[in-house]
């Protein structure tokens, strides 16, 4: 498998004729992992170098500073991995995954995963400046996502799941944010051992939702609600 494939044609009876494509294009036979780093590696758990906007991403010597880089280099699908490594990321802008960067109904979800060096202080995303409406951590309109190992901070909404199914977050910190996480005209939705900490507005709001799984999940300090499901 590889994003970076070329196809050559040479002319058989004189090697010095030939021709290739002029863009790449993904070869896909198994999963494939994308790296993502900040600028220092220590704590890291996935990575052997700092991220820089200019690598490629594709493997851990060359990982890319943020997810959004990933998603706007390349088209990813069910069963890849975005490894994020041990660091803080601050945004200026969603991290958005567009419904044609999920899975599928056949071979699963896409994975973004955070750091597991809790110690080292994780995977951390935070708003560089103080949010507006809409300025949001983790937006989701693609179906087949799944979010894992993240502290989500200073956003309007931490995560928000928006007219999507079968995507899931899993052991999210969302903290100080004006929301924490919302499901918005979801169905299928799985929110499972978050910890939902001193959101300004609310912690956890269902709206519209169906069918939607919320479990070991710790509420703390919400102002408004706690936890809000509403047609």
């Amino acid at each position: 498998s590889s994003l970076q494939a070329l196809w050559r044609v040479v002319l058989q009876t004189n090697a010095a004729i030939s021709d290739a494509v002029d863009n790449a294009f993904a070869v896909r036979n198994t999963q494939l992992s994308f790296y993502v780093n900040d600028s220092v590696t220590n704590g890291d758990v996935y990575t052997s170098a700092a991220g820089n906007p200019a690598n490629s991403g594709l493997a851990a010597s060359v990982p890319k500073d943020s997810i959004m880089g990933i998603l706007n280099a390349y088209d990813t699908e069910s069963r890849d991995i975005i490894y994020v490594d041990t660091g803080s990321y601050g945004v200026t802008s969603d991290v958005r995954v567009i419904w044609s960067r999920g899975g599928d109904d056949n071979y699963g979800n896409l994975l973004i995963l955070g750091s597991t060096n809790a110690a080292g202080g994780g995977s951390l995303i935070s708003r560089i400046v103080v949010p507006g409406e809409g300025d949001d951590g983790f937006d989701v309109p693609a179906s087949h996502v799944t979010i894992r190992d993240f502290t989500v901070q200073n956003m309007y909404r931490g995560v928000y799941f928006e007219s999507n199914q079968f995507s899931s977050a899993e052991r999210i910190f969302v903290r100080s944010n004006y929301f924490g996480v919302v499901n918005n005209a979801t169905r299928s939705i799985t929110n499972r051992n978050i910890r939902l900490w001193h959101n300004t507005m609310g912690g956890m709001d269902i709206l519209n939702a169906r069918t939607t799984v919320v479990e070991n999940c710790d509420f703390v300090i919400n102002s408004n609600y706690g936890f809000r499901a509403r047609a």
